[in-house]
């Protein structure tokens, strides 16, 4: 893997598309609906061997912030990125590619991933990620 790989987990959310289970201070990106372990945790162990943590940045919104600090204490908290205003996808990008260019200058690769997605089979994700990050 290259040295200036980073992995962006985009972990927003309003806490409606799960409802009752999910709520605003509890959004769907923190309940173990799959294994025992949150999605948000899942989508982090996922990426575990491939970059170093300090290379996995999260973006979430500002009421998110400490909860996502606490799910995810490896996490350096300055790698827990705030959404600049509850827009849409582009924005959380944005603000991501912006900090991946700060940290790992012009030739940085960002791999743009999500919070709440269920991956069968890890391996297969691995290894299409490796391909796509190397090439």
């Amino acid at each position: 893997m290259k040295k200036n790989f980073y992995a962006v987990i985009l972990s927003g959310g309003s806490g409606e598309r799960f409802w009752p289970l999910s709520t605003p201070e509890h959004p769907k990106q923190f309940l173990s609906v799959f294994g025992g372990k949150s999605l948000l945790r899942q989508s982090v162990e996922r990426l575990e061997g491939m970059l170093p943590r300090e290379n996995i940045l999260i973006v979430t919104g500002k009421a998110l912030a400490k909860a996502t600090s606490k799910e995810l204490p490896e996490l350096p908290k300055k790698n827990i990125l705030l959404e600049p205003c509850r827009r849409d996808t582009a924005a959380a990008v944005a603000t991501a590619c912006t900090e991946v260019g700060k940290r790992g200058g012009d030739d940085a690769v960002a791999a743009i991933l999500t919070a709440d997605h269920l991956m069968k089979n890890e391996k297969a994700f691995r290894e299409i990620l490796s391909l796509a990050v190397d090439s």
